[in-house]
């Protein structure tokens, strides 16, 4: 044992002045993990909620805005009159372009803070800004329902600030990762805990829309009410049993402390050093990272975005049945992902494969899955809801094999600026959260102006063409970003990450 490691483990010993639990049996970092499991589902639970409840809050019978409306109570007598755009109680008139600037508001602000939300995680650890992320926009989102009813740009505001504290919490947990979780359990621990992702949405979905078409707290005001007091409960947990690193945890084990210390790939006794932006910005494996990333983001939000919508306009599903199939993918993507976590680490543990071919082959099957998945979709079209339903799932299924794939590569080539690597690559690849419901939008329209062209004709176009051409779209993205990713990703630890003295060091610090 070398002597800084003995010196970090003396000073973690437990000492007079320290609480010790009785019991022991659950190691401290399965604590960080599964709290940050539940975190991340949090952070989607928060994000999608609206998805589902502004089908409730807009009054789909009505287009005009800035009309007087009559509501009638249970009694029958006149209860209010609401004007401006809301045509009835807790009903708003929302058109289209408003729905839309609606829904990517939140992307607006995610995207701005995703890199200095790994860089402060990086500077100053992960525990508070993953926290206080969470607790800001859970307030945010108890308060949506009052944003809302005073002016839709109001709510909209809200959802910006929203994505602004997400951004800064989804990246940090890469710091506090690479501190806590040895290198030959990374795969499996990253992949359950950010597969809460996946569980969160699974779980809003269904749970917001019998919220929704409850009484409860007013029908879909209840959606932010609910979620949010969840978020704010885990919070008051989190900053409780969490600790920033092993090192200074008061109740850790001396066995679990020398452990960790002995299989992460990076030295927290070493000072930090300036951040070498130059050679992390012409990395060429970091901008393979980002293409990867990017790919991965065009495919997830357009699922995530028109699967609802594709289900209702194409296959003709009921809210019942859209609520529930719309899960399913999101669940089978969950599932494997955690397997895809613990077969990686068992075949990495075995030496009979190297972790960045495991990480190459994990990440092309996450995009070459849903393509071939997609392109039969393309075959079947609308005919057979069923075999519809059972590509989606297997599409997102293979698609949880991300997880394993380039999501971790973070960890891999630079443990020490791990967040801030997430950040860079999470901010450029989220512009695909903005861009891609617009492309989306654009080929509907286009295909929907020319089947009115073509009304009266024979070759009129069939309601699932502009579908096909949003399929063809996210397919040549996932094909060429796993193209590059094999070509150019690496998993090794770069040159640059290496803790070397500031006077050594010609890069600009921040």
């Amino acid at each position: 044992m070398n002597p800084s490691m003995q010196n970090v483990i003396a000073d973690s010993e437990p000492n007079p002045n320290r609480k010790m639990t009785k019991c022991q049996c659950l190691p401290k970092r399965f604590i960080l993990v599964i709290m940050g499991f539940f975190g991340y589902n949090l952070l989607y639970m928060l994000r999608v909620n609206l998805s589902v409840a502004i089908v409730s809050m807009v009054d789909h019978n009505h287009n005009q805005s800035n009309q007087t409306w009559m509501i009638m109570n249970n009694n029958g007598s006149n209860n209010m009159t609401i004007t401006n755009g809301i045509i009835e109680k807790d009903k708003f008139d929302w058109n289209e372009n408003i729905q839309a600037l609606i829904l990517s508001s939140f992307f607006a602000g995610y995207v701005i803070t995703q890199f200095p939300g790994g860089r402060l995680a990086d500077l100053f650890g992960s525990k508070w800004l993953f926290g206080l992320g969470i607790m800001a926009t859970s307030i945010l989102t108890i308060i949506s329902p009052f944003a809302a009813r005073i002016h839709y740009s109001v709510f909209i505001g809200c959802r910006v600030l929203e994505g602004l504290f997400e951004g800064l919490a989804y990246p940090s947990m890469h710091s506090m990762f690479a501190k806590w979780i040895p290198l030959y359990e990374r795969s499996r621990m990253s992949t359950f805990m950010y597969s809460g992702s996946q569980i969160g949405t699974v779980l809003t979905m269904p749970i917001a829309a019998l919220l929704c078409d409850s009484e409860f707290f007013g029908g879909w005001p209840s959606v932010f009410y609910v979620f949010g007091s969840i978020g704010l409960i885990w919070c008051a947990i989190w900053f409780i049993v969490v600790h920033e690193t092993p090192e200074i945890h008061p109740t850790i084990q001396r066995k679990e402390l020398e452990m960790i210390i002995a299989n992460r790939n990076n030295d927290l006794t070493k000072k930090k050093p300036k951040m070498p932006w130059r050679s992390i910005i012409t990395s060429v494996p970091l901008w393979a990272l980002v293409i990867a990333h990017f790919g991965q983001n065009w495919g997830f939000y357009t699922f995530l975005t028109q699967l609802p919508r594709y289900f209702q306009n194409v296959l003709h599903f009921d809210i019942k049945k859209n609520g529930l199939y719309s899960s399913l993918p999101y669940l089978c993507q969950a599932i494997v992902g955690c397997m895809a976590g613990y077969i990686c680490d068992k075949l990495y543990a075995s030496q009979f494969f190297r972790l960045g071919t495991l990480r190459k082959t994990a990440n092309t099957i996450a995009f070459l899955g849903p393509t071939i998945c997609l392109l039969l979709l393309i075959q079947i079209g609308n005919n057979d809801p069923k075999w519809s339903i059972i590509l989606f799932t297997i599409a997102l299924g293979c698609n949880g094999m991300f997880l394993a794939g380039y999501h971790v590569t973070h960890l891999d080539m630079s443990p020490t600026y791990a967040s801030t690597l997430m950040g860079i690559t999470n901010c450029l690849a989220n512009l695909a959260g903005i861009f891609a419901p617009y492309v989306v939008g654009i080929i509907l329209t286009n295909v929907q102006i020319e089947k009115q062209k073509q009304q009266q004709q024979q070759s009129s176009l069939s309601s699932n063409d502009g579908w096909n051409q949003v399929f063809y779209v996210s397919c040549i993205i996932y094909i060429l970003s796993a193209l590059i990713f094999v070509l150019f990703g690496s998993n090794e630890r770069q040159t640059w990450d290496n803790c070397i003295p500031d006077d050594d060091d010609d890069d600009d610090d921040i």
